[in-house]
C-alpha cells in the first residue's frame, strides 16, 4: 500500500508493459501502470512505509532498492553469497529486516537502513520463515519454522535492540503470504484454511480405475 492507502504497488507478469512493477488506484479507477520493468523469476516488490523507498527481491536470494523519486537507480542492498529475502523497513524508516540463511539457517536480522553495511544484529536465535514490524514500529514478530508467532519487543535508543521476546501463538494454520498486523496493531489479519477441501488425513481411493479408462477410450 502507498501511504496515503489509496494506491498498491505490486509485481505482475504478463506481456509487455502488463509486466514488472506495477502501480494503481485501489478503487480501481484507472487501469494500473507500470513504474519499473522488472520481471525477475519470484520476484516481489514493496514500498518503505514513507513511500519514497521501493525494495526488490529478485528472486535469486538478492534484494535492491530504488528511490521512487529523483534518481531512481537501482542500487544493491543486499547481494552477498547468502541468500536474503523478505526486506522490511521498519515504520521510522531507520532499520531494515530479513531473513538470511548465513548461520546455515534462515534467521531473521535487522541493519540500518539504507546503509545495510554498517551494523547488524540477529533477532532470531531459532529458524524463521516470516517478519513483520507492528504499525508503531515498537515490535517486530516473527514465524518460527516451528510455526510458533514470536513477539520482540524493540527497545528505543540510537543503536537497535530488543528486549524479552514471547511467543504469542502457534500460526501453523497461519497463511504465510497473508499474515499481517492490522492497522492499528491490535490485531492479526490471515487467511486460514477451513473445510475438507484443506484436510491432511483425508484419503480417496478409486478402484478399478484401469478399467474405467480403458472403457472411456472405446467410447
Amino acid at each position: 500500500w502507498t501511504p496515503d492507502s489509496r494506491e498498491v504497488v505490486y509485481t505482475a507478469a504478463g506481456g509487455d508493459t502488463s509486466s514488472g512493477v506495477m502501480r494503481g488506484p485501489a478503487d480501481g479507477s484507472v487501469l494500473p501502470h507500470r513504474i519499473r520493468p522488472f520481471s525477475g523469476a519470484g520476484s516481489i516488490a514493496r514500498l518503505s512505509p514513507d513511500g519514497g523507498w521501493l525494495l526488490l527481491e529478485d528472486g535469486g536470494g538478492n534484494v535492491l532498492a530504488a528511490r521512487t523519486t529523483g534518481d531512481t537507480a537501482l542500487i544493491d542492498l543486499l547481494r552477498r553469497s547468502s541468500i536474503d529475502v523478505a526486506p522490511r523497513v521498519s515504520p521510522d524508516g531507520r532499520w531494515l529486516a530479513y531473513l538470511s540463511d548465513e548461520s546455515g539457517q534462515r534467521q531473521l536480522y535487522v541493519t540500518p537502513f539504507p546503509d545495510p553495511r554498517s551494523a547488524k544484529r540477529a533477532v532470531s536465535t531459532e529458524s524463521a520463515i516470516f517478519a513483520m514490524w507492528s504499525p508503531d514500529g515498537r515490535e517486530l514478530a516473527y514465524l518460527t519454522i516451528g510455526a510458533d508467532l514470536v513477539a520482540a519487543p524493540v527497545l528505543p535508543g540510537a543503536a537497535f535492540a530488543v528486549g524479552e521476546k514471547k511467543v504469542l501463538f502457534n500460526g501453523g494454520v497461519l497463511g504465510l503470504t497473508s499474515l499481517t498486523y492490522s492497522h492499528d496493531g491490535k490485531r492479526f489479519l490471515a487467511v486460514v484454511p477451513v473445510g475438507r477441501a484443506n484436510s491432511l488425513d483425508e484419503l480417496i481411493m478409486v478402484e478399478n480405475f484401469m478399467s474405467e479408462v480403458r472403457a472411456t477410450m472405446k467410447r
